[in-house]
């Protein structure tokens, strides 16, 4: 397992993962340019703490009232290999611990309404227009068959 935090982190602990890979890969690997991503970001008008109270509540109800554990096998394609119960426990510990974690440390990126905005405008797709999704929907019923008949029949690729 390769730890990316520690080689990041650890100066020290690169040479050793350098030398192992080289040993049992055959390859030199550069480290030079690893970068650690952020690990907590702070949403303007977003309270997080809230939003994991919703899910941590939302999740104990599924399991309360027995919703959970059929769609969980329904999704699966094979069964569960933890108890669903063991599972949701595990999931809501990681989310408390994380949110615990988040509101100690002041190593955090912080989003603006504005920045968020930006960050939509240059990653919208084309489905965001309506004209184009609306005549998408309408065609798509229609081509997609016609296109997956002409690819198996190798007229299209």
């Amino acid at each position: 397992m390769l730890d990316i935090d520690r080689i990041h982190d650890d100066a020290a602990h690169r040479p050793s993962v350098v030398d192992t890979l080289a040993a049992q890969c055959g390859v030199i690997a550069d480290f030079s340019d690893l970068a650690k991503f952020f690990r907590y970001y702070e949403f303007e008008g977003l309270d997080v703490a809230t939003v994991c109270g919703d899910v941590e509540l939302a999740l104990k109800n599924t399991l309360r009232d027995g919703r959970i554990e059929p769609a969980v096998r329904m999704l699966a394609t094979q069964a569960p290999t933890v108890p669903v119960t063991a599972a949701l426990e595990l999931l809501l510990g990681k989310i408390r611990d994380s949110l615990n974690t988040m509101q100690t440390n002041d190593d955090r990126v912080y989003v603006s309404i504005e920045d968020w905005n930006a960050i939509a405008e240059k990653h919208r797709m084309i489905w965001f227009n309506l004209r184009i999704r609306g005549v998408a929907q309408r065609v798509y019923p229609l081509a997609a068959p016609i296109m997956r008949a002409a690819r198996r029949a190798g007229i299209w690729h």
